[in-house]
């Protein structure tokens, strides 16, 4: 039957003609194309994500938590050795740093302080020690999981955390401040001719026999910024003392402190200050000062012979048994601006 093949010749011919020669002729150089990446990927090395690789030699990858792969020296639990230098060095995500525990268990916490490296941060883990505490160097000590789970307690006779003529600054950050129990000034913390940063703490249910029941600082500067500051007791100034320094009172609560001396020599021209007293040209802005007490001048705040900027605050709900139960200046031209005053009750004058 010679007809039959007609059929299977005629058949490319539709195709070859519906495609045309220019297209045809892409798609052999296309197939070409293909052939030559086949052969490229097989003789190529394969990608290598860069962040798996141990670049510096000291044994871990990015990937594996080094922070710096082009150091040898610096890796996660490497060492930040004696001095100070601004590198992290071990991969904690803070320079110059040391952990004060060991699997969790608290160790002895002042000579973790003296251990540390002058101008270092001392880690602290979640626990709670019982003081007293001194710090005579440049450094921070900082608790890891806030002032919920790190207790700094006092020993019921003495000051809880003391700090001494420091050049450099001193921090001390979220810790729980309580139990102190001075003869003197300062129940909670004592800061003396030093630059201090106080942040993010719990300062409360401390006492002192005469100035500052949760916080006395004499000859110094810094910033207190962010605490809790409560329930505290002292003769003058039940939750804050600030003497003869120029430090910034900045977003604390200072609440449920009292003052209890009726003495009008003490400490200048009549006690007072249940809630904070500011000699000298302090700032203190921002701050929520209320429910305090006063059995003489001054529920809330007291401010004697400065010149300093108070601003931004809250002032409500105080109580002074004699004069200015919310603020009041004596022998002073505070900046008064900005403040929410209200609801303070004095017994005498100036509510």
């Amino acid at each position: 039957m010679p007809s039959l093949p007609l059929p299977l010749l005629l058949l490319p011919l539709p195709l070859f003609f519906a495609c045309g020669p220019s297209t045809l002729e892409i798609g052999n150089e296309g197939s070409k194309q293909a052939s030559d990446d086949s052969n490229s990927q097989e003789d190529s090395e394969p990608e290598v994500d860069p962040n798996t690789t141990d670049d510096d030699g000291d044994g871990l990858s990015e990937e594996q938590g080094d922070c710096d792969d082009t150091d040898g020296d610096i890796f996660p639990g490497g060492d930040e050795g004696k001095d100070a230098n601004g590198q992290d060095e071990d991969c904690s995500g803070m320079a110059d740093d040391v952990v004060a525990c060991a699997a969790g268990v608290p160790e002895d916490l002042q000579k973790a302080i003296d251990d540390t490296p002058e101008g270092f941060v001392l880690r602290v883990c979640a626990g709670s020690w019982t003081g007293p505490f001194r710090i005579e160097k440049e450094m921070t000590i900082l608790a890891e999981e806030g002032p919920e789970l790190t207790f700094l307690n006092g020993d019921g006779a003495s000051t809880v955390l003391t700090i001494n003529r420091v050049s450099g600054q001193v921090g001390v950050m979220g810790f729980t401040v309580q139990g102190g129990v001075a003869t003197t000034n300062g129940g909670g913390i004592v800061v003396s001719r030093s630059k201090l940063w106080i942040e993010g703490n719990n300062i409360s249910s401390n006492s002192a026999a005469e100035v500052g029941g949760g916080l006395y600082l004499e000859n110094c500067t810094g910033t207190v910024v962010g605490n809790t500051i409560a329930n505290n007791t002292a003769a003058s100034a039940g939750g804050i003392a600030v003497w003869d320094g120029d430090v910034t009172i900045d977003g604390n609560e200072i609440s449920t402190n009292s003052s209890t001396s009726v003495d009008e020599e003490l400490w200048g021209k009549g006690a007072g200050g249940g809630g904070l007293l500011v000699y000298g040209n302090s700032d203190v802005i921002n701050n929520l000062v209320a429910s305090n007490d006063s059995a003489y001048n001054a529920g809330g705040m007291y401010l004697y012979q400065g010149n300093g900027k108070v601003d931004g605050n809250t002032v409500q709900g105080n109580h002074g048994t004699n004069d200015g139960a919310g603020i009041f200046i004596n022998y002073g031209s505070n900046k008064v601006t900005n403040n929410l005053i209200q609801d303070n009750v004095c017994d005498d004058d100036g509510g």
